[in-house]
């Protein structure tokens, strides 16, 4: 039996289970470095000699250097293109987060132009986002415009970082900050007033005229949103009911309701109904293409607003920018808190949103008849106070004034004046004169600060009967 050959260790870097070891060998004349890396074992060896062991033993620093360094892990270089293709690709899965996406895919798109779609993705950084910034501002879009459109390349960056497609960046902290006097601009909302007179201006027995139509009364009617309601089909609606479904796949909140409708929707749904029966129901939305290279798609967007946009100009209805279709949302919100007190769940509920604080922010528009009940309001008790004080003087004025009987008799007109409120002034010019002449003489204030107030006894200057009690 053999005995086992001892091997001499030389060099020991690290604890116990992560060790660097160089070992001599005699045996076989080898200078062996041994170390364990992800579970095996690892071995360099070198010839048994001076030179041999001093080569052992760098490799063992280096070697260890290398293991006990976290490690920075390289990313294959990839375009901004095929960064979104990756992005893509990984919700085509799930239906929410796509649905999601393809807002984001126009504001991607946009980034494209401006850096280049075979730029690298890891050259994008804040300075370059900076200048994506001032290039907005020339083209003409507001600050709210700008924030969504950057934080779009944000959320597409931060994917990638998730992913490991890309390394760590600052882009992840970027925040778009409004400069003084560039606050993002207020939303405005459809009135009753306006909506009617837009709606005055399509013809839904025309084939043009009916899409506009229907989808001005429903938005008015519902306040959903355009999307969910350009995305509608047949299988949503059941008219006899009076019953819409709104699916979650269409909703921006991702929530599956069945909500009830109002007569005028039921009427408009009708009629497209009406046309959908001309036509064959060669589509399944309510709202089906124009265009024959667009069959089997919605209606879009795009055509719905120049179409409403074109229905503001023949009814001379002011257009704001921006207001668009969303602006019927928020006018039946506005009506919804009107009649409801102010219940701001109950109008969430019936537009689709779960958010209330956007809902108080956002839908809750200020209305001039409001400020002016307010201010008739703020009227109506101030004559109320002012005919009490009215009834009090006249009272007073009635009754007998105790005077001093150390000092003369005072006339009615002075009596009268002393009897008012420092506030009853019945010249504007002279506010401080009572009874329309100013204090006699021997009224002079005494001293700089006002006497402690008295029932009936203005602080203004000093009675006749406090002048005789300080003398």
């Amino acid at each position: 039996m053999t005995k086992p050959v001892r091997r001499k260790t030389i060099l020991r870097l690290g604890r116990r289970g992560a060790q660097v070891r160089v070992l001599l060998d005699r045996r076989l004349q080898l200078v062996r470095c041994q170390w364990k890396e992800k579970g095996k074992l690892r071995t360099e060896s070198w010839p048994l000699t001076r030179e041999g062991e001093d080569e052992a033993c760098a490799y063992a620093h280096g070697a260890y250097e290398r293991l006990t360094q976290p490690s920075t892990p390289t990313f294959p270089p990839i375009t901004l293109r095929e960064l979104w293709d990756a992005y893509w690709l990984a919700v085509a899965d799930d239906v929410r987060a796509q649905t999601t996406a393809v807002g984001y895919l126009q504001r991607w798109r946009k980034f494209e132009t401006f850096a280049g779609r075979n730029r690298i993705a890891t050259e994008v950084t804040p300075a370059l986002l900076d200048e994506y910034r001032k290039a907005l501002a020339q083209l003409g879009h507001v600050p709210n415009q700008v924030r969504l459109l950057v934080a779009a390349v944000r959320r597409i960056i931060r994917w990638g970082v998730n992913a490991d497609k890309l390394p760590m960046t600052k882009v992840l902290e970027y925040r778009v900050k409004s400069p003084k006097g560039k606050r993002a601009l207020p939303m405005h909302e459809y009135r009753r007033e306006e909506a009617a007179a837009i709606l005055a201006q399509f013809d839904p027995r025309t084939f043009h005229g009916w899409r506009p139509y229907v989808l001005t009364v429903l938005c008015a009617m519902t306040g959903r949103r355009a999307r969910s309601l350009l995305h509608l089909e047949w299988r949503d609606v059941d008219l006899r009911a009076g019953t819409i479904h709104w699916r979650a796949e269409t909703d921006k909140m991702w929530q599956d309701q069945t909500r009830p409708l109002p007569a005028p929707a039921i009427e408009a749904l009708w009629v497209a109904y009406g046309w959908a029966t001309v036509r064959g129901f060669g589509s399944l939305y309510v709202f089906p293409a124009l265009q024959a290279r667009r069959e089997g798609k919605p209606w879009t967007y795009q055509a719905a607003c120049e179409a409403l946009h074109q229905a503001e100009t023949r009814a001379e209805v002011e257009h704001i920018k921006y207001r668009a279709f969303h602006g019927f949302r928020r006018g039946v919100t506005g009506d919804l808190l009107e009649a409801t007190g102010g219940n701001y769940k109950v109008a969430a509920d019936y537009i689709g949103d779960r958010d209330l604080r956007v809902v108080r922010q956002s839908y809750d528009k200020e209305r001039t008849e409001q400020l002016e009940e307010s201010a008739r309001i703020l009227e109506t008790m101030q004559a109320s106070v002012e005919s009490g004080t009215k009834t009090k003087r006249d009272a007073n004025e009635g009754a007998a004034t105790v005077v001093n009987p150390t000092t003369e008799a005072v006339t009615e007109s002075q009596r009268s004046g002393l009897n008012r409120g420092p506030l009853d002034y019945e010249s504007s010019a002279l506010p401080l004169s009572y009874a329309g002449g100013m204090p006699w003489r021997g009224l002079e204030p005494r001293r700089l600060s006002a006497p402690p107030p008295q029932d009936g006894v203005s602080t203004n200057f000093t009675t006749r009967a406090a002048c005789a009690t300080l003398a």
